[in-house]
């Protein structure tokens, strides 16, 4: 499976996450930032934010995740298929 690490990771955090969910929450000032399982992806810097939407990107071109809206994200059944695998492969 090639997926970028920033992909793997929150794929992976999304598993753990009791939803399986990945939400894109903003902050005063137009920061965005990722959470999944309580955990928060980027530091609100432009260059940090677009790091892990690229993660969510190829989440979403793979199929692994799906959108409900503009800012949550849900893990597919072939996305819980594929943390399967990565889990395995640890």
């Amino acid at each position: 499976m090639d997926l970028s690490d920033e992909a793997r990771e929150l794929l992976l955090e999304a598993l753990r996450d009791s939803a399986g969910r990945i939400l894109r929450l903003t902050a005063p000032g137009g920061s965005a930032y990722l959470k999944t399982n309580s955990r928060v992806f980027g530091n609100g810097s432009p260059a940090e934010q677009a790091r892990w939407e690229s993660g969510v990107k190829q989440l979403l071109a793979v199929g692994f995740f799906e959108p409900q809206g503009t800012t949550v994200f849900c893990i597919t059944l072939e996305g819980y298929q594929a943390a399967d695998l990565l889990q395995r492969r640890k």
